[in-house]
């Protein structure tokens, strides 16, 4: 049975509404299924960026090891887990002393070394001073462009004027404190 058959038993006015009809029932299932790709593509774009509004409960930074309240030497290794980490965000481990308007951030070293398949992170804790029996704050830092430019400069500035290393006082917008830790100094230089 070919169109022109068709044509004639039933009419071309109806094979065009039939046509016009499936078309427009393709056309709406296309639209709908673009428009929750789009909303997906967007949510997906969301959770990628950084604007410094990611916030710790999203990324679920946790410390490990050692232990809260455990008793550590001058220099030790911290282990932690998280949830998810925004592209191009960094992970810092700071020495904290002070509180309120005195409160000082001393970054330790490098980045955390970030493991995104297992969502594990470990850092070295270089110094913590005092004696021993001194308790000791470490904060899990979670930094994007501008803290990470920040930390660079502090590093920097300490190695140029070592050993006098002065603390940072104010974070950036894009920094955020995720992780308040307590150890105790136990007079030993190193694990």
């Amino acid at each position: 049975m070919d169109y022109k058959t068709i044509a004639e038993w039933s009419g071309w006015p109806v094979i065009v509404a039939v046509i016009l009809a499936g078309g427009g029932y393709a056309f709406w299932l296309l639209s709908q299924r673009i428009e929750r790709l789009k909303e997906v593509n967007t949510n997906l774009e969301k959770e990628r960026a950084w604007d410094g509004s990611y916030s710790c409960e999203r990324c679920a930074l946790k410390v490990v090891s050692p232990p809260f309240g455990e008793s550590v030497p001058r220099s030790f290794r911290i282990n932690g887990t998280f949830e998810r980490l925004p592209e191009g965000a960094t992970v810092w481990v700071c020495v904290v002393e002070g509180e309120g308007k005195h409160r000082q951030y001393w970054p330790q070293g490098d980045t955390a070394k970030i493991d995104r398949l297992s969502r594990t992170w470990h850092a070295r804790v270089n110094w913590l001073g005092g004696k021993a029996g001194d308790i000791h704050e470490v904060v899990v830092v979670l930094a994007g462009e501008d803290g990470q430019a920040l930390i660079a400069y502090y590093l920097k500035a300490g190695e140029e004027n070592h050993p006098k290393w002065v603390g940072i006082t104010h974070l950036t917008r894009d920094m955020k404190e995720c992780v308040s830790h307590k150890v105790i100094f136990n007079g030993q230089e190193v694990a």
